[in-house]
C-alpha cells in the first residue's frame, strides 16, 4: 500500500470515528431534549434510588450535609450526591442540568471503551467501538437517569483503560491516573473496588519492560485511592459515630436480593425488610444514624441467618441470579406506563443480543492476541457475575460492570471479520495486531 493509500485511508477511518462520536452526542442530547428538565423521572425511569442522590445531592448544595437536613448518612457513596450537588449550586434543583452532564460522561465512556479497543485490536477496532457504543441503547438510556451509571461507566472505563495503558507503555502518569479512576469509582459504588484485582492483570505489574515506573505509577494511584478511601471512612467515623468501610446499605442490599431470589412476594419483602429508599430519602427512618446503622445490621444479620438455614437454596438462587444477568433482559417497569413492553424488549434483544454473540467471538480472538488481557477480562466477568448474584443486580449493574466489556470485544470480533475483505482493508488502512 502505498503513502498516499494510507493517508487516505487514515483519513475515512478518522471521519467514522468522529462521525461516531457526533452521533453519539446527538443522540443523547436528543433523549435529554425529550425529557421534562424539572423532573426527576422520565416516563421510562425504572428505579427509585433517584429519589435518594437528587435529595442528598440538593441538601449538599444547599446544607452542606450528605444526608437529610443537617441528619448525615451513609446510606450511599458520595461521589454521585457531589456531582449533583455542584451542578445544583450552579443551576438550582434541575435534574436536566444534571442530564446534559451526563452526556459528557457519556462520550468520555465511548472515547475510553474506543481507546481499549484500539489497544487489544487496532485503529478499525477503536472506531468500531465508539460505533456501537453510540447507538447502544442502554447507555443512552441512563443519560437521562439521576442515577449513578453514568458516573460509573466513565470511572470504570477509565480504570480499564489506564490499567491497559499502564500495561502496554508503564508510564507512571497512567498509574496515576488509574489511582484516581479507581477512587472514582470506588467512591460512586463499592463494587469498583472489588473489579481491582482482576482490573490490575491489565496492567501487568509483573512485566520487567519499564518495571519502576509501572509500579512507581500503580504505588502513587493506589496511594490516591487510598487517601480517598480514608477521607470517606473519617468522614463516616465524625457523622456516624462508627467505622462504616463502604456504605449503611450493604445489609439491606442483601436481604432485599436474598428475598428476591428465593421467590418471596413484593408484599412480604415489605413486611420483613420494614423500611427502604424512600425512608432515607426522606430522613423518616427512626433513630437518625444510629438508626440507619442499625437497620442494616438487622437486615444484614437476617439474610445471614436465612442463609444458613438453607445454603443449598441460597447457592441455587445465586446461580439463578447469574443466569438472569447475562440472559434476561425484564422491560415490564419501563414499558407498562407508556405501553410499549413489546418495543422496549423487542429494542434491548436486538441490540444486546448481537453484542453478547460477538463478543463472545472476540474474546475467542482475544486468547489468541493477548492472554493477559483474555484472562482479565474473563476475571472481571466472573467477579461481577459472583458480586450481582448473591445481591441481585439486575440490569443496572450489568450495564455498569458487563456491558462495557462487551461491547470492545464485539469490536474486536468485528475488527477481524472485516479485516477478511481486501477491499475494506484498503479502505481503512487497518492492520490486524500480531
Amino acid at each position: 500500500m502505498t503513502r498516499s493509500d494510507n493517508t487516505s485511508a487514515g483519513r475515512l477511518l478518522r471521519a467514522f470515528y468522529v462521525a461516531a462520536l457526533v452521533l453519539c452526542i446527538l443522540l443523547r442530547a436528543l433523549y435529554v431534549v425529550m425529557s421534562d428538565a424539572s423532573s426527576l423521572y422520565t416516563q421510562w425511569s425504572t428505579a427509585r434510588d433517584a429519589e435518594v442522590y437528587d435529595r442528598f445531592g440538593w441538601n449538599l448544595a444547599v446544607h452542606g450535609t450528605l444526608g437529610v437536613g443537617n441528619q448525615p448518612s451513609g446510606f450511599a457513596m458520595p461521589a454521585y450526591p457531589l456531582f449533583l450537588a455542584a451542578i445544583y449550586r450552579v443551576a438550582g434543583h434541575l435534574p436536566g442540568a444534571a442530564r446534559w452532564i451526563q452526556i459528557l460522561l457519556g462520550v468520555v465512556t465511548i472515547v475510553a471503551l474506543g481507546q481499549f479497543a484500539r489497544i487489544l485490536g487496532g485503529p478499525r477496532a477503536r472506531a468500531l467501538a465508539v460505533a456501537i457504543g453510540a447507538v447502544y441503547p442502554f447507555f443512552i438510556y441512563f443519560t437521562g437517569e439521576i442515577l449513578t451509571e453514568t458516573l460509573f461507566l466513565a470511572a470504570f472505563s477509565g480504570m480499564i483503560l489506564t490499567a491497559a495503558r499502564l500495561g502496554e507503555r508503564g508510564r507512571l502518569l497512567d498509574g496515576v491516573f488509574h489511582g484516581l479512576c479507581l477512587a472514582l469509582a470506588f467512591l460512586t459504588r463499592p463494587v469498583g473496588l472489588f473489579l481491582e484485582p482482576a482490573a490490575l492483570i491489565l496492567a501487568r505489574p509483573w512485566s520487567p519492560v519499564n518495571r519502576r515506573s509501572r509500579l512507581a505509577g500503580l504505588g502513587i494511584g493506589f496511594l490516591l485511592f487510598g487517601l480517598a478511601w480514608g477521607g470517606w471512612i473519617a468522614r463516616n467515623r465524625s457523622a456516624l459515630g462508627e467505622t462504616v468501610l463502604l456504605d449503611t446499605h450493604s445489609g439491606m442490599a442483601l436481604y432485599l436480593g436474598h428475598l428476591e431470589s428465593i421467590g418471596v412476594s413484593q408484599e412480604e419483602i415489605g413486611h420483613r425488610l420494614w423500611y427502604g429508599h424512600r425512608d432515607i430519602a426522606r430522613g423518616t427512618l427512626p433513630g437518625g444514624p444510629a438508626g440507619e446503622l442499625e437497620a442494616n445490621r438487622r437486615a444484614g444479620e437476617l439474610a445471614r441467618q436465612s442463609i444458613r438455614a438453607d445454603p443449598g437454596r441460597f447457592l441455587r438462587s445465586v446461580a439463578r441470579n447469574i443466569a438472569r444477568i447475562w440472559l434476561h433482559l425484564d422491560f415490564s417497569e419501563v414499558g407498562s406506563p407508556t405501553g410499549t413492553v413489546g418495543l422496549a424488549t423487542f429494542v434491548g434483544w436486538a441490540s444486546y443480543a448481537p453484542v453478547l454473540f460477538l463478543a463472545g467471538a472476540g474474546l475467542v480472538r482475544l486468547r489468541r492476541l493477548r492472554s493477559h488481557a483474555f484472562t482479565a477480562i474473563l476475571a472481571l466477568f466472573a467477579t461481577s457475575s459472583l458480586i450481582h448474584g448473591i445481591f441481585i443486580g439486575g440490569q443496572r449493574y450489568r450495564v455498569g460492570t458487563v456491558d462495557p466489556l462487551l461491547i470492545v470485544l464485539a469490536a474486536v470480533a468485528l475488527d477481524e471479520w472485516l479485516g477478511r475483505f481486501p477491499r475494506i482493508r484498503r479502505l481503512t488502512g487497518a492492520e490486524n495486531p500480531s
